[in-house]
């Protein structure tokens, strides 16, 4: 498409130049970039445009995928974008909410998961706060229905899930206080054992290598037991 765009912007001016030439006009410095340099920009501006549009329906469907929607936290104006100020009300608060079914919530989970664990090989200079922007999307998926949730530990939750949603059971707890939650989650590793435990399958490469049955257990019971610390009595 782009390259669609270089060749209709150009041949104008190209068009032109050949029709002065067959009259025998040759045109200066001056002239030359009088005519040129307005195709130039227009296709670069489109070109960008383009790039834009196509930026903004990627976002479009990973939101969708994800079940978030951008909501003003002082209108309520819903939109599939977060915007730096509302559309409708001007004031600085769009911010993302989440809708799943417990048919949808497992998808988000696991594609916020893959998100997390891409960056468990990796060093970067941004790599602590791409880490926490994987937490709190998961804290957000996972807070946003607590019946959903707890449905999702019973049901749908991997052994590998369990290992990376503990890095944020104690935010989630603190943030939802549900002990019916934390119930699921214990009960779920309690389910956990050493037979079914297949470490050289997980899709993880960092677990494949790095996370055998003990470090699993231990991992694990050190965040529940902090996840417990957070309830309010």
């Amino acid at each position: 498409m782009k390259i669609l765009i270089w060749i209709l912007c150009l041949s104008v001016p190209a068009i032109i130049k050949t029709i002065l030439d067959s009259n025998g006009i040759v045109l200066g410095a001056i002239p030359t970039v009088i005519l040129w340099a307005p195709a130039l920009w227009l296709a670069r501006h489109f070109c960008k445009k383009l790039d834009e549009d196509s930026a903004k329906k990627d976002r479009a469907e990973y939101n969708a995928k994800l079940g978030r929607i951008a909501q003003c936290k002082y209108c309520g104006y819903r939109d599939k974008e977060v915007y730096n100020y509302c559309p409708k009300c001007g004031k600085s608060g769009m911010e993302y909410t989440y809708n799943h079914s417990k048919e949808t919530l497992k998808y988000a989970v696991e594609l916020a998961i893959a998100g997390r664990t891409s960056l468990s090989n990796q060093t970067s200079p941004n790599w602590e706060n791409e880490i926490k922007q994987c937490w709190n999307t998961e804290i957000d998926i996972l807070s946003a229905n607590i019946e959903n949730s707890i449905f999702f530990f019973q049901h749908d939750c991997t052994v590998e899930d369990l290992y990376w949603l503990s890095e944020i059971f104690d935010i989630l707890i603190e943030k939802t206080q549900s002990q019916n939650l934390l119930i699921a989650i214990q009960e779920r590793f309690q389910n956990v054992d050493e037979e079914t435990f297949s470490q050289e399958n997980f899709q993880s490469e960092y677990m494949r290598d790095y996370v055998g049955y003990n470090e699993y257990c231990l991992n694990i019971s050190k965040q529940i037991k902090n996840a417990m610390s957070k309830l309010n009595n």
